[in-house]
């Protein structure tokens, strides 16, 4: 049985992704140089804790027309 987590616990990792994004998109919005290279270290964040989830998921299911398909061949019992 899994332990229960607090909410703390739950929304830390989402929270801190939403701030690094705010911060990015605002130094993106007031200034350019050094800000600019802030924003894209921002935004980029968000691109890569989905690609790192979508990693760590493996490979998806096929959808259920490819399962249909599939089954009619004969090769999914």
């Amino acid at each position: 049985m899994k332990r229960r987590q607090s909410k703390r616990a739950i929304f830390a990792v989402p929270t801190v992704i939403a701030a690094v994004s705010l911060f990015g998109l605002v130094a993106a919005l007031t200034g350019d140089g050094l800000r600019d290279m802030a924003s894209w270290v921002g935004l980029a964040v968000p691109a890569a804790a989905v690609a790192w989830a979508r990693h760590r998921a493996g490979p998806s299911e096929p959808d259920s027309a490819q399962r249909r398909a599939t089954r009619k061949k004969g090769t999914l019992s």
